[in-house]
């Protein structure tokens, strides 16, 4: 027995190294433009994942007049400075994301997160809120409602739903913002 156990590992080991490390996934993207477009692949590519999800159309919220006007480095105006940091943040790590992208969570209807955005290792969309005024307690109160909400919803702290906040003495860290992107985002 020992000996024909030790000819299938053998076998398995020259098969293995025959293959090569390349699998059918990622024998698309080794592939010239002409031939990719010849070729439906077996599972999108990661760039072919991102593209579509950001191609689908959606109208953010709405900025009032005379509402503060901030925008980040790719010329999308936001709420606030924090808002610029998180998104820029987000851009200098390559996670693909959409701002204030509506969300419909029954108990509150249509509502427009933050930031909603893309793993793309996992291929899964995470809602991002930032609680900018964690001092003001009606803020804090309603955004504790809030969160409540989501999680009725299915959306969960750590699972989908990224939580960061700040008081007018405890700004947003960004050592710690780097480390909550990395950790969900990009594992």
């Amino acid at each position: 027995m020992v000996k024909l156990i030790d000819k299938e590992i053998e076998n398995i080991e020259r098969i293995s190294k025959t293959l090569g490390k390349t699998s059918a996934e990622d024998y698309y993207g080794t592939l010239c433009k002409g031939r990719q477009n010849l070729i439906i692949p077996i599972r999108q590519t990661d760039e072919q994942y991102v593209e579509e999800w950001l191609s689908e159309p959606y109208e953010g919220g709405s900025f009032g007049v005379g509402d503060a006007e901030y925008y980040t480095e790719k010329n999308e105006r936001v709420r606030s400075k924090s808002e610029i940091l998180i998104a820029n943040a987000l851009k200098k790590h390559g996670v693909p994301y959409k701002y204030e992208c509506p969300l419909y969570l029954e108990g509150l209807g249509l509502i427009h997160p933050d930031f909603t955005a893309l793993n793309v290792r996992r291929r899964k969309v995470l809602y991002w809120e930032h609680l900018g005024k964690m001092d003001d307690e009606d803020y804090a109160n309603k955004n504790v409602n809030r969160i409540n909400i989501y999680e009725k919803n299915g959306l969960f702290k750590g699972e989908k739903l990224i939580l960061t906040w700040e008081t007018s003495k405890t700004p947003l860290d960004m050592l710690l913002l780097d480390s909550v992107i990395k950790h969900y985002l990009l594992e």
